[in-house]
């Protein structure tokens, strides 16, 4: 089984509907406890701006990320590299060349 980025995009989608029901419930408030007035307007319009216009950036973003790409594979680690953890002489320079190389 692999996990892949979806699990990222599933919980970015969870946050998003958590945003628009405090935004609801944000609208409602202004609307019904707030004063009429330009600024309330105002305040109103620059949220909804300013969400539309952050929502619409991710949304570039998220279109080009390729969703099915596996988080892990243990298939490609190479379990060399920490088989030269021990104290000797031979084993540091090992594990030196491994990091000059990468």
């Amino acid at each position: 089984m692999e996990i892949t980025l979806i699990i990222f995009y599933y919980v970015y989608l969870i946050l998003l509907g958590l945003f628009i029901l405090f935004s609801f419930f944000n609208y409602y408030h202004l609307i019904r406890f707030g004063f009429w007035s330009w600024g309330n307007l105002g305040v109103m319009m620059f949220y909804a701006f300013i969400t539309v216009a952050i929502l619409i950036v991710t949304w570039s973003y998220l279109t080009k990320i390729d969703w099915q790409t596996p988080l892990t594979s243990f298939n490609d680690l190479s379990w060399k590299q920490f088989s030269a953890l021990g104290n000797s002489h031979a084993n540091q320079e090992t594990v030196n060349t491994n990091i000059i190389s990468y």
